[in-house]
Order: C-alpha cells, then sequence, then structure tokens
C-alpha cells in the first residue's frame, strides 16, 4: 500500500487541480492520458482510478 500511497502523494495535486476546474472523473483521466501521465501500474487512466486517487488522499 505504501506504493499507492505515495503514488497518490505525487498525481494528487495534479488531479485536485483538474477537480478545481470543475472537470468530471472522465474528463480528468482523459487529461491525465492526453498529458501521458500514467497510473501506477503504468496503464492509462479511467474515471475509476482517478476516483481511488482521489478517495486514497482524503483517508489520509
Amino acid at each position: 500500500m505504501r506504493r499507492a500511497d505515495a503514488f497518490a502523494e505525487r498525481v494528487g495535486p495534479t488531479i485536485e487541480a483538474m477537480q478545481a476546474q470543475g472537470l468530471s472523473l472522465g474528463a480528468i483521466a482523459e487529461q491525465l492520458n492526453e498529458r501521458q501521465i500514467r497510473t501506477a501500474r503504468g496503464g492509462r487512466w479511467a474515471a475509476m482510478s482517478v476516483k481511488r486517487v482521489i478517495e486514497r488522499r482524503a483517508a489520509h
């Protein structure tokens, strides 16, 4: 879990900034993919992946 927590801390501020702009989870995922920012496992973002990062950051 530490790796996932560390990843969430790195990418979280970017996601939060996009949320503050009013982007939906799906739109955030699209933006991350366009910027070639990969998930913790090196894959492409989906709305659920974005949601999980937000939830992980909120839990800590």
